[in-house]
């Protein structure tokens, strides 16, 4: 089944590991070299270094995944929240409530006001509608090697917890639906309450103040959460980022980016070129693989060597995350 890129995941920072067995690092480097040269010769995807005159070298001996099977460290930054986006097709059934402007759904001012629009909206945008794929999966599969730092993602829906990632390990920038409280108390409200009230057509209002109750998602006027001050601690501590699947348009996430030393190998996975890599002049270790998140990953993970691993994974979703 496929999933709007809305839904899959973002940036990824690789953290220290030991090195994994001979085997598959062969393994890895002989599909990248053979990759490398298929990718000469199609449209599918493109690979983009930056501007170098000895370009094919620093493509071989740098490419991010070569730290991806040998070093750890990984954070993840994910997709933009297309569910903001005017013409995305969830403000259709809205205008019947006169809203002054699409994002005003998602207006802090305006939701204390007028917070009927938003509750009519949050049936579609509740978790539950969509099921992790193999991106999700792969991140997964990174924290239970002992890969993963940190995964940052934008996105609201949850899969990355769906898909087993503990959440020590996530930071969702743009919140989520797993609690709520009131917006103008901040006072704490059952989150699953407050799901069966909203279904049931029932505004959610605060016990303390009676303000307008709704899920932890971030809206415009709102502090991002405090866990996002975490990425000056992870970022500067990365082996690798890994970028997929998002426009870097919204700050400070976009940012994030940058944060990582100029030495650290950038990899992003996109449908095309974005943020800093949109720009003549990357940096050295800067590489673009553009084309359908899902494929360029399933790539990836053959080219690892860890298909069956992802396959039993993805079969048994429920298990217990390893421990890291």
């Amino acid at each position: 089944m496929s999933y709007p890129l809305s839904h899959f995941p973002g940036d990824v920072p690789l953290r220290k590991i030991s090195p994994l067995s001979p085997k598959v690092s062969t393994c890895a480097d002989q599909w990248l070299n053979a990759r490398m040269k298929a990718l000469a010769t199609t449209s599918a995807f493109q690979t983009t270094v930056i501007e170098d005159q000895n370009t094919q070298e620093a493509v071989d001996s740098k490419h991010p995944l070569d730290y991806l099977s040998r070093k750890r460290e990984n954070d993840r930054l994910s997709g933009v929240i297309k569910q903001r986006s005017p013409g995305s097709g969830i403000y259709d059934n809205l205008q019947k409530y006169d809203i002054p402007y699409p994002e005003a759904i998602f207006d802090i001012n305006y939701f204390v006001c007028n917070p009927k629009p938003f509750f009519h909206l949050a049936k579609e945008l509740y978790p539950g509608k969509y099921k992790p794929n193999l991106v999700h999966y792969f991140v997964r599969l990174l924290h239970d090697k002992g890969l993963l730092l940190r995964c940052y993602t934008q996105n609201i829906d949850g899969l990355e917890r769906l898909a087993g990632i503990p959440v020590e390990r996530i930071v969702e920038v743009h919140g989520t639906f797993s609690s709520a409280s009131c917006s103008l108390c901040y006072t704490p409200f059952p989150a699953n309450e407050a799901k069966e009230l909203i279904f049931d057509g029932i505004h959610p209002c605060c016990t303390f103040c009676s303000g307008p109750v709704k899920p932890d998602i971030v809206f415009f006027g709102e502090d991002l959460p405090k866990t996002f001050t975490q990425a000056y601690q992870d970022f500067p501590k990365a082996d690798l980022l890994i970028i997929m699947g998002t426009s870097l348009k919204i700050q400070p996430f976009a940012s994030l980016v940058n944060i990582v030393k100029p030495s650290i190998p950038r990899l992003l996975i996109n449908r095309e070129k974005v943020g800093p890599f949109a720009k003549k002049r990357l940096r050295r270790r800067d590489v673009a693989e553009l084309g359908d998140l899902c494929d360029i990953t399933h790539t990836m993970v053959n080219g690892l060597c860890w298909e069956e691993e992802l396959e039993k994974l993805m079969k048994s979703p429920t298990e217990q995350a390893t421990g890291h």
